[in-house]
C-alpha cells in the first residue's frame, strides 16, 4: 500500500510538472486560437469587403419570390434613384431595373462590371417565363390548349452516392488526424525525453531509489505522462464540444456542414484508441532515450532515431492515403509505431474488419506494455550513470544493473 503511495506521487508530481509547463499550454490553445483567429479574420474580412449583391428593382411581385432565395440578389431598394445611389457608394455592385405591363417585360442591368453568366442566366429564365406567361394570356387559348403547352420533357438524374465527396471526407480526416498525431507525438517525445534526461545522474535520485524502486519510479513517471496525454485529448474533445455549434453557423462553414460531420465521426472513433496508444508508445520509447543521456542538451541528438521514424510513419503514410488496399498499408497496419499512422487509412475507408482491428490494438497495446516492463527493469542501471561514454555503452552498462 505504501509502495502504491509513492507510485501515485511520483505519477502526480510528473502529470502537475507536465500540465503546469508552456509548452503543454501551447500545445493545448494553440488549435484553438488558430480557429479562434481564423473565425475572427473571416468576419470582419466579410463586414469590410464591398457587398457583391445585384439589387433588383421591380414591384412585380411573381418575380420578387422567385428571386428572394438567392443570395445575390437583394430587394432593399425599392427605386432606381436608390439603387442609383447604393451602387455609388458601393454597397452593391449594379441593379436590374425591371419594368412590366400586360403585354411586354422588359429589364435594364446598370453596374460597374459585367453580371456573373450564372446570374444572368437565371434571370433571362424568370424573364422569359414570365414573359410566356403574359404570351399565353394575351392569346387567348383555351383550357387543352393550355394543356398542351404546359406538357414538360422529362429529365432525371442518376449520380452515384456521393463518391467524389466520400473520397475528399476521407482524405481530409486522415490529414487531420495524421498531422495532429505527428506534431503532439513530436512534442511529447521531447519533452518525455528532456525530463528524464534532467533527472540522470542527480543526487535526489540515488535518495529516491532508496526508498522506491527504480521500476516502481518509472511506472509512476509513465503513469504521469499518460495522465497528461489523457487530459489533452479528453481539453481537444470538450473544446471541440463546445465550440462546435459556434462554428458550424459561421456562413462560410455551414454550407459544409455534412462533410464536417462526417470528417468528425471518423475523428471521434477507434481512431482516437490509436492516436492516444501511438502517443504513449512514443513517449516510452522516448523516456527510454532520455535516460541514456549524459546531459540534457545531448537529448535532441539522442530522440533522433524516434524523430525520424516518427516522420518517415507520416509521410509514408500520406503516400498510401488513397490507397487503402495497399497490401503495404495491410501489413504496417498491424506493425507497432507504424499501426498508429497506417491503420486509420483502412478504418477511414471502412476496408477493415472488427477482428482486424482488434489484431492491431492487441498487438499494439502488448509491445508497448512489454517495452514498458523491460525499461523499467532496466531504468536503474540508466538513470544513475553519469558517465559521458555514449548512448550505446550506456545501454549496455544499464543492462548490468537489471
Amino acid at each position: 500500500m505504501r509502495l502504491l503511495h509513492k507510485l501515485l506521487l511520483v505519477a502526480k508530481e510528473t502529470y502537475i510538472r507536465q500540465v503546469k509547463s508552456w509548452s503543454f499550454l501551447f500545445l493545448v490553445l494553440s488549435p484553438f486560437i488558430f480557429i479562434g483567429l481564423s473565425a475572427t479574420i473571416s468576419y470582419f474580412g466579410a463586414k469590410m469587403t464591398p457587398d457583391d449583391q445585384i439589387a433588383i428593382v421591380s414591384t412585380d411581385k411573381t418575380i420578387q419570390s422567385q428571386l428572394k432565395h438567392h443570395d445575390t440578389f437583394t430587394w432593399k431598394y425599392k427605386s432606381v434613384e436608390d439603387a442609383k445611389k447604393a451602387m455609388k457608394d458601393d454597397k452593391i455592385v449594379g441593379y436590374v431595373y425591371i419594368k412590366s405591363d400586360s403585354q411586354k417585360i422588359a429589364a435594364n442591368y446598370y453596374g460597374n462590371d459585367e453580371m456573373s453568366s450564372t446570374d444572368e442566366v437565371k434571370i433571362r429564365q424568370i424573364l422569359q417565363s414570365k414573359q410566356a406567361t403574359l404570351n399565353i394570356v394575351n392569346a387567348g387559348l383555351d383550357k387543352q390548349q393550355l394543356q398542351q403547352l404546359s406538357i414538360q420533357p422529362q429529365y432525371k438524374k442518376h449520380i452515384a452516392k456521393k463518391a467524389v465527396d466520400k473520397k475528399t471526407v476521407q482524405s481530409i480526416s486522415y490529414m487531420i488526424l495524421s498531422f495532429l498525431m505527428y506534431i503532439v507525438i513530436l512534442t511529447y517525445a521531447a519533452t518525455t525525453a528532456q525530463e528524464i534526461a534532467a533527472e540522470k545522474g542527480t543526487k535526489i535520485m540515488e535518495v529516491i531509489f532508496s526508498s522506491m524502486s527504480a521500476t516502481k519510479y518509472f511506472y509512476g513517471k509513465i503513469l504521469g505522462i499518460l495522465g497528461v496525454i489523457l487530459t489533452h485529448t479528453g481539453i481537444y474533445l470538450l473544446g471541440g464540444i463546445a465550440i462546435y455549434p459556434f462554428i458550424i453557423n459561421l456562413d462560410m462553414v455551414s454550407k459544409f456542414k455534412d462533410m464536417i460531420g462526417d470528417i468528425l465521426l471518423n475523428l471521434v472513433s477507434v481512431n482516437l484508441i490509436y492516436v492516444v496508444l501511438g502517443i504513449i508508445i512514443y513517449t516510452i520509447l522516448a523516456a527510454f532515450f532520455g535516460a541514456l543521456v549524459v546531459r540534457v542538451e545531448d537529448t535532441s541528438k539522442a530522440i533522433q532515431p524516434i524523430t525520424i521514424l516518427i516522420i518517415a510513419s507520416f509521410l509514408s503514410s500520406m503516400v498510401f492515403i488513397n490507397n487503402p488496399s495497399s497490401m503495404i498499408v495491410k501489413v504496417l497496419s498491424y506493425v507497432p509505431f507504424l499501426s498508429s499512422f497506417f491503420m486509420p487509412i483502412r478504418v477511414i475507408d471502412n476496408s477493415v474488419s472488427i477482428i482486424e482491428i482488434s489484431i492491431s490494438l492487441a498487438i499494439l497495446f502488448a509491445t508497448t506494455a512489454l517495452m514498458t516492463s523491460y525499461i523499467s527493469k532496466i531504468y536503474f542501471g540508466l538513470i544513475l550513470q553519469s558517465d559521458d561514454v555514449g548512448i550505446w555503452k550506456n545501454f549496455r552498462r544499464g543492462l548490468k544493473f537489471k
